[in-house]
């Protein structure tokens, strides 16, 4: 595991691959944003590697 992940909302382009690619449905769009569910996410880093925008990091 690498921890908390973060979603950079000025970098994000909402095109939803991080969703996508989540096993366990821990990320998710609500309005203009990708929220991302602590309890949920099993740090697998999945979402990081699929967001070619670099919006989503390890904290």
């Amino acid at each position: 595991m690498e921890g908390k992940i973060q979603i950079e909302d000025k970098k994000c382009v909402l095109c939803g691959k991080c969703a996508a690619v989540c096993n366990v449905n821990a990320i998710t769009r609500e309005g203009k944003r990708m929220i991302y569910d602590e309890e949920k996410c099993v740090s697998c880093g999945r979402c990081v590697k699929a967001c070619g925008f670099l919006a989503i990091s390890y904290c």
